[in-house]
Parts: C-alpha cells; sequence; structure tokens
C-alpha cells in the first residue's frame, strides 16, 4: 500500500515494452486491454505475477479516470483521439505521487459518506420504480446496436446502464450547467449543449458515481456471494463489479431478468442483452442497487 501509483505505472510500461505491447497509456488500446484484463485477466502472464494485485489496483484506477475525462470523441478523428489521449495522462499525472493506500482511504471515506447520505436522504425506500418491460425492449434494441442519439465511451457500460433506466422511466435529474461534466452526484443527466456536443453528469457514465447518486433514493446491497446477489437482487436492478485487490468498482450491467440460481444481465463494452451473471468470474465482490 506504500507504492504510489506513479511506481506502479512505471512497473506496468516496462512489462508491456518486454511482452511487445506498443500502445501508450491513455491511449485507445490501451483503455481496451485495461477493460479486459479487469474483466477476464485476458494477459494470463501479467495475470500470474506476484505483484498483480498492484497492477490490478492501478488499473482500476486508471478506468476510473478515464472514465472521467473522456469526452465524445469522433471514431475516425486522429486528433480527437491524440487530445483524450493526451487529457488522459495528464489526470494520471496528477496522481502518480498518491500511495495506493492513500488512494484507498481516499475512495472508503467517499463510500461511507455515499453511505451517510444515503441513509439520510431514503425517505421512502420503493422498489418498481423502472419499468422493466421497457427497459428490457431498449436493452435488446441498442445491445448490439448503439443508440447515435448517446455518445459511445471507451468504457461504455454504465452510459448504456444510464440510458435503459431513463428508457424505463427514471426521470434525469439536469444541472442547468453548460459544462461538460458536472460532478455534483446530485444530478444524473446527459443533454445536448448550446455549443455542440453533450453535458453530461459523471453519474451518467461513471460506475462510483452512478451508485453514489442511485442510493441517494435507491438501497445498495454488496456480497462477494453471488448467491446472496441473486437472491437480493430483481429484474430492473443494477449489478457493479469489483475485482479482488482492486478498491474501485470497474463495471456495470443491467438486471434483464432473474431466476432462482441465476441472473441475465445487459450491458455494454462487452455487449450482451442476456449475459448469464453465473459465467462472469472475473471479479470478487458485487453490489446491487435496488430499483
Amino acid at each position: 500500500m506504500n507504492y504510489i501509483i506513479g511506481e506502479v505505472e512505471n512497473i506496468l510500461v516496462e512489462y508491456l515494452k518486454a511482452n511487445g505491447y506498443s500502445f501508450n497509456i491513455g491511449s485507445e488500446e490501451f483503455t481496451t486491454y485495461v477493460i479486459e484484463q479487469l474483466a477476464n485477466d485476458t494477459d494470463e502472464q501479467l495475470a500470474a505475477r506476484d505483484d498483480y494485485g498492484l497492477i490490478t489496483a492501478y488499473l482500476a484506477e486508471y478506468l476510473y479516470r478515464t472514465s472521467i475525462v473522456e469526452t465524445e470523441v469522433e471514431k475516425d478523428s486522429v486528433l480527437s483521439l491524440n487530445e483524450s489521449e493526451e487529457e488522459i495522462s495528464a489526470e494520471l499525472d496528477s496522481i502518480n505521487d498518491i500511495t495506493l493506500g492513500e488512494m484507498a482511504k481516499e475512495i472508503e471515506e467517499q463510500e461511507a459518506a455515499d453511505e451517510l447520505t444515503s441513509e439520510s436522504t431514503i425517505v421512502a425506500y420503493k422498489t418498481g420504480t423502472v419499468d422493466v418491460a421497457a427497459g428490457r425492449n431498449y436493452a435488446k434494441k441498442y445491445a448490439h446496436d448503439y443508440n447515435p442519439n448517446y455518445p459511445g465511451y471507451s468504457n461504455d457500460c454504465t452510459n448504456f446502464v444510464s440510458q435503459i433506466l431513463s428508457a424505463g422511466g427514471r426521470r434525469q435529474v439536469v444541472n442547468q450547467s453548460t459544462a461538460k461534466l458536472t460532478s455534483d452526484n446530485k444530478y444524473w443527466y446527459i443533454k445536448s449543449l448550446p455549443k455542440g456536443g453533450k453535458g453530461r453528469s459523471k453519474s451518467w457514465s461513471v460506475v462510483p458515481d452512478m451508485y453514489s447518486h442511485l442510493t441517494r433514493t435507491q438501497k445498495g446491497y454488496s456480497s462477494t456471494s453471488k448467491q446472496k446477489i441473486i437472491d437480493n437482487a430483481k429484474a430492473g436492478d443494477v449489478i457493479q463489479f469489483k475485482k479482488a485487490d482492486a478498491d474501485r468498482y470497474t463495471h456495470g450491467m443491467w438486471v434483464y431478468s432473474k431466476s432462482s440460481s441465476n441472473l441475465k444481465l445487459s450491458g455494454h463494452t462487452n455487449d450482451y442483452v442476456e449475459r448469464s451473471f453465473n459465467a462472469i468470474t472475473g471479479y470478487k465482490t458485487f453490489r446491487i442497487v435496488k430499483m
């Protein structure tokens, strides 16, 4: 926990160079590599390293920071992709001297603050707040054929969950600001801006921030037991995933349907309409928001 983030990044960069990877930290190719590694331990040689826990913590933080700074990018524009890479690199540079222990403490304090906010603002907890049939129809239509009315992100999971919730009738909480990004998690929205492009709240497309927003009105539940998650979940809920040794939750999906022994999940990044929860093996801890 005394390793600083910059040290772990250097360890990873040396590993990538030694094993023939040519992409840069912050590039679209690297982000894809990170997503696949967190979800599936795709690079088995990396996953077998003794220091993989350190690297996992870095990868989770990298994905979180990328989700914050990534704006609407034209995928065929080299300039836009280069600008996005530079912004991500600058964001990572800003935390290079922070230790993993300090980062873990910061995350723990934020999650504790979210719990306090949840306890103080939930007046009458309700379920059935999302029209599941409407959500399913949206998931079936746009899981594989992305809705052109929304921007797509490198890590698109939470953006898609937000779209499903909105299609299912959850009301957006819009900030009237014309900024591209709103950090206050009391808001949850995406909208067109007067000068073009989209403005959004962090909670619309960033995994931990969605949880922070939703648990202002809905109850959350977490466990390392898949069966306990299944028992407590229902169709229409949001589910999020955290890898062993990571401090951040890094992936989110929507509960399409439920049986006594499994959930079927809809999601983006890895695109599914009905993904078996039990078939997802790359994560250790799970949490749901009971919609």
